[in-house]
């Protein structure tokens, strides 16, 4: 056999050789005798209270996987697709996300503080009573969520995107939203005590009966915003747009 045959027989083979790799990762990991399983095609798997602590699933598929009550602090998700997976109740505490998808992901009371989910994606997400306390957030799209009294204290989400996603009484206290884009949001009696507002745009947003005592809302635009029994006191408004802003509208969060 010529050397250029023997080459081309040899990649070949390594070409096989590659899904059959993948495929015996993912039946280890499924079996539960190896935690770590990155690139791997888990979609759908059922890891419900599975201990995944630590755990290298970057770039992995797990769109659609229940992962009730799992174990996956300081676990490494970068990159990976979570898109419609079940992650109520489940420990993210210093998980790294960066970059996941978590569209239409369910997150019901799960544990995120301190987690990395800079430049990921949770539109359409259902995060009430969610714990993302300290979290990395920045440039996240978070459009359309659903996110009831979550803990978003001192929570970075600079130039994140919130269009339309309901932050109905979560405690934001201190946290980070500069440059961020809040149009159309809600955070009707959402606790904003001293948190960085500056720039952001907030376009006919509901902030009515929250708390923005000492918060920065340098050069904000409030265009059209509700600001009905808003706490203001000692905010910083230097430029904001609040003119435009509504103060004697009463009608119920949507």
């Amino acid at each position: 056999m010529s050397r250029t045959k023997g080459l081309l027989v040899f990649a070949v083979l390594a070409a096989l050789a590659v899904p059959a790799a993948a495929e015996d990762n993912a039946a280890a990991f499924l079996a539960g005798t190896t935690n770590d399983c990155p690139g791997c095609d888990l979609h759908g798997a059922r890891l419900k209270g599975r201990d995944l602590s630590n755990a290298n699933l970057e770039g992995a598929n797990l769109s659609e996987a229940v992962l009730h009550r799992a174990v996956l602090t300081r676990a490494n998700l970068k990159g990976a697709n979570l898109s419609s997976s079940n992650l109520n109740v489940t420990d993210l505490r210093f998980a790294d996300l960066s970059g996941a998808n978590l569209t239409n992901a369910l997150l019901y009371q799960s544990n995120l503080a301190a987690a990395t989910l800079e430049g990921a994606t949770l539109s359409q997400a259902r995060s009430q009573h969610a714990d993302f306390s300290r979290a990395r957030m920045g440039k996240v799209t978070w459009v359309g969520g659903l996110s009831d009294e979550a803990s978003l204290v001192g929570t970075d989400l600079s130039d994140a995107n919130l269009t339309e996603t309901r932050l109905f009484r979560a405690d934001m206290r201190k946290a980070i939203l500069a440059g961020a884009d809040a149009t159309r949001s809600v955070l009707y009696e959402a606790r904003l005590n001293d948190a960085d507002l500056t720039g952001i745009v907030a376009k006919d947003a509901d902030f009515r009966y929250s708390r923005l005592n000492g918060a920065k809302l340098t050069n904000a635009d409030l265009t059209g915003t509700r600001l009905l029994q808003a706490w203001l006191t000692g905010a910083d408004l230097t430029g904001a747009n609040i003119e435009a802003a509504h103060v004697k509208d009463d009608v119920p969060p949507q």
